[in-house]
């Protein structure tokens, strides 16, 4: 009984020593996405296109709360001159004219949105493919995500960032 387990603990011991001997420490790295998409020409870009995207949606929408609150005004300054059933059909497309200030600001904010998304993804697999090739270049086994949560603890030697970022343009 004490033979097989011998065996086994042998192999499992000399199969983890062979493991760390194929792999160096030299091999792991990590790289700091978010650093990427901050730092890197394109992820600034994006802030850029997304700032101006929310400057014109916000004069848009302040625009026609303008107009809807200028209609609301000039109701209420005609309601004694108005029949009743006239007062309430104005009254009516009011509130349906302040549903569609809500509406389009539910789709300005999907607007935004689904185009930070589309251009995030830009990003992502550029740094992708420069992750990957810096890897293939430079033998590395395994890239983490530096701010991943399993990661506790990285040597700032580790890190590929910048060497990252040079290579899609930061």
């Amino acid at each position: 009984m004490k033979t097989p387990l011998l065996t086994l603990f042998f192999l499992l011991t000399i199969t983890s020593s062979v493991r760390a001997d194929k792999y160096s420490v030299n091999q792991v790295q990590t790289v700091d996405m978010q650093s990427i998409i901050n730092r890197s020409k394109l992820g600034q870009n994006l802030l850029k296109k997304l700032k101006e995207s929310a400057s014109e949606s916000e004069r848009l929408i302040t625009q026609k709360k303008a107009e809807v609150d200028a209609e609301r005004k000039a109701l209420e300054s005609q309601a004694s001159l108005l029949s009743e059933s006239a007062f309430v059909k104005k009254q009516q497309e009011l509130v349906e004219k302040n549903q569609l200030v809500k509406d389009l600001i539910s789709k300005e904010q999907q607007r935004i949105e689904q185009m930070k998304t589309r251009e995030m993804l830009v990003i992502v697999e550029k740094a992708q493919k420069a992750i990957n090739d810096l890897s293939k270049e430079r033998g590395y086994v395994l890239v983490v995500e530096k701010s991943s949560p399993t990661v506790i603890f990285s040597d700032k030697e580790m890190d590929i960032t910048s060497e990252i970022l040079a290579k899609i343009g930061g």
